[in-house]
């Protein structure tokens, strides 16, 4: 893959095929933010699942409790399966489950797992469908959704062509303290302060000010915050 390609490619599974390395935490972030957009299909142990592997991802729980919650949201995937369930709550349920288990995190994992949250969502979409035009509404959705991972990848990983080195200089206690709050407190809302506040630092990386102040989708593990943070 081109650096033209990667910056206008509308294929996440092609998108992620074109990155060479990836730390496990950052494509675990990936598969929990896509499954964020499941929420409402999802019972209570699957989207702790997908929490727990979040907190493991920043060190914040144990191997063994990551492991646990992983285990419980097996369980009620496991007795989903076993009953009729509408699809969408199917494909839910796997991508939930599969996010839940960070061991497994991997790109060839995760081009499978994003493809089955992005199904969820439209499935249910079609199963929705007050006039029963389940393949339209079905088609239209899924198409959003694969847009938003498409935004979602490129704000985790940023441009793998075009690798970004932070000036310590620009990395003052405003901006750390911006950048862990929107970290913290999941308020990407305030992207375009940390890009001024990198300005005003004197940041004048136009891939790190526009990322910022883009409209695009974000969510933990944005590559600008975690250069800010200084996390992999």
């Amino acid at each position: 893959m081109t650096e033209q390609e990667w910056l206008t490619c509308e294929d996440p599974e092609a998108l992620l095929e074109g990155i060479q390395a990836a730390s496990e935490r950052k494509v675990g972030l990936l598969l929990c933010g896509c499954c964020r957009g499941l929420w409402d299909l999802l019972p209570l142990e699957s989207i702790a699942g997908v929490e727990n592997s979040e907190l493991f991802a920043d060190g914040l729980i144990s191997v063994a409790e990551r492991d646990a919650s992983y285990c419980r949201a097996l369980v009620v995937a496991v007795e989903y399966s076993c009953s009729w369930q509408p699809d969408a709550l199917t494909y839910a349920l796997a991508a939930a489950t599969h996010a839940s288990s960070q061991s497994a995190a991997s790109i060839q994992a995760a081009a499978s797992n994003i493809s089955v949250a992005a199904n969820a969502v439209a499935q249910h979409a079609g199963e929705e469908a007050s006039d029963g035009r389940f393949d339209e509404a079905y088609a239209a959705v899924r198409s959003q959704e694969v847009a938003a991972q498409t935004c979602l990848i490129r704000c985790i990983f940023g441009n793998p062509f075009r690798p970004v080195s932070l000036n310590p200089s620009w990395l003052t206690s405003d901006v750390v303290a911006l950048a862990r709050g929107i970290y913290d407190e999941r308020v990407f809302d305030r992207m375009p302060i940390l890009a001024d506040a990198l300005q005003d630092a004197g940041c004048d990386n136009p891939d790190v000010l526009n990322h910022s102040r883009g409209d695009s989708v974000h969510a933990r593990g944005c590559w600008v915050v975690d250069l800010v943070l200084e996390k992999l």
